[in-house]
């Protein structure tokens, strides 16, 4: 399927709820979805409740794509499993994620891994765990271009979350940002560590 194929649309019937009795997973890696293909996607989403994961890496969804399933994910609540690996999203669409995240308490794991979505996309996603600190307990952010700073940003995003009065949950445990851009700080060396597991 691509961005441009009409038969995209056709990905809106098997997750509609009348036809998802038995489906808790579904897993579309590699298979050309476009932007076109992402919204038919999110549509479903909106009211599907029995997905419980959702693979769309390696699929060229980009930012429009991105913010389509984003837009989806303020409203769902089945999803618990996310991955968006390597599906070109850029800043843009990680700024999209990062406004849906924070109202979002189902989703439990969220990839994002090698999406160029650099320091002001990270940012966004801080933003959103310290804003939302009961849901996401797993957040793959490996290839992302996310300099020292940002990096900074999401870890103590992490400790300010798990520290809050609000927080119902043990919180993000698991912060993966390998092969980023952290290097120590002058004068912070050891500040950014490139991944947490608590």
């Amino acid at each position: 399927l691509g961005a441009s194929d009409p038969s995209a649309e056709s990905l809106y019937d098997p997750l509609e709820p009348a036809a998802t009795s038995a489906m808790e997973e579904l897993r579309l890696e590699g298979n050309r979805i476009g932007a076109a293909g992402a919204v038919a996607l999110a549509d479903a989403l909106r009211v599907n409740r029995r997905l419980t994961s959702l693979s769309l890496a390696l699929n060229p969804l980009g930012p429009e794509g991105a913010r389509a399933i984003a837009s989806a994910l303020k409203h769902n609540r089945g999803l618990t499993m996310l991955d968006l690996g390597d599906c070109g999203i850029g800043e843009v669409g990680a700024a999209a994620l990062g406004r849906a995240l924070r109202g979002n308490t189902v989703l439990r794991s969220l990839k994002l891994h090698g999406n160029a979505i650099g320091s002001r996309g990270a940012a966004s996603i801080a933003a959103a765990l310290e804003i939302n600190p009961t849901a996401l307990r797993e957040l793959n952010m490996r290839m992302n271009q996310v300099d020292a700073a940002a990096a900074t940003t999401l870890l103590e995003a992490v400790i300010h979350a798990k520290a809050s009065p609000d927080a119902a949950g043990p919180g993000l445990s698991s912060l993966r940002l390998e092969h980023s851009n952290v290097l120590p700080m002058r004068g912070g060396a050891g500040r950014a560590p490139p991944a947490i597991n608590a």
